[in-house]
């Protein structure tokens, strides 16, 4: 669990182990505390060099950047407003076999737009999470993959965060997935931590 404040983050050192390299999947859980902020961004908490996700006026918003000249192809938000203090599951993905570019809230397809598809995407650059961003996160996952509907809700079943009234689906077969990227090991110059233990959840 990651308590933002406003003025906290974490930085993952990028050896190569979360570099997707052509199509990504970033989900995770978050619960907005107020004011907006990055989620998970590729590049320096100032950058919009490097693909990333985030809240902007409230909305869930995700950005795919061109690796070899750093060139925004597009950014894209949902219609609906987080609500401050509740959790939500949000999850981001580009195709790039396909091209699109998709948001997910709680396992549900929210928008899409395609924006090219053959082209190598900004994942190389150090990791941040939670960057000028206040409230909670938690079960950041990062794959390799373009992650479909039914495969990101059965990301969020296998996952340990469960919260009331929310409703990811009905229930469906498992679907095996490629197991995400692990995080928790890799954080260099956090300045907050996952987990709090004085802290309730």
């Amino acid at each position: 669990m990651f308590y933002g404040t406003g003025s906290s983050y974490i930085r993952f050192e990028n050896r190569g182990g979360l570099d997707t390299r052509f199509s990504i999947t970033l989900i995770c859980w978050v619960q907005p505390g107020g004011k907006d902020g990055l989620l998970f961004n590729y590049g320096n908490q100032l950058s919009r060099k490097g693909v990333q996700m985030r809240i902007i006026d409230g909305k869930f918003y995700n950005q795919i950047v061109k690796r070899r000249n750093s060139q925004l192809i597009t950014d894209i938000r949902t219609a609906e407003v987080l609500s401050i203090g509740k959790w939500v599951h949000v999850a981001a993905s580009y195709d790039n076999n396909t091209g699109n570019n998709s948001l997910y809230i709680n396992g549900h397809f929210s928008v899409s737009q395609n924006i090219g598809k053959g082209f190598e995407i900004s994942t190389t650059p150090d990791v941040y999470v939670g960057y000028n961003f206040k409230g909670k996160i938690a079960e950041m996952k990062i794959y390799d993959v373009a992650l479909n509907e039914i495969q990101i809700q059965t990301s969020i079943r296998k996952g340990s965060c469960t919260f009331p009234g929310i409703v990811v689906s009905s229930p469906a077969p498992m679907i095996p997935l490629i197991t995400p990227v692990k995080m928790d090991n890799l954080a260099r110059g956090s300045r907050h931590p996952f987990q709090n233990p004085n802290r309730n959840e």
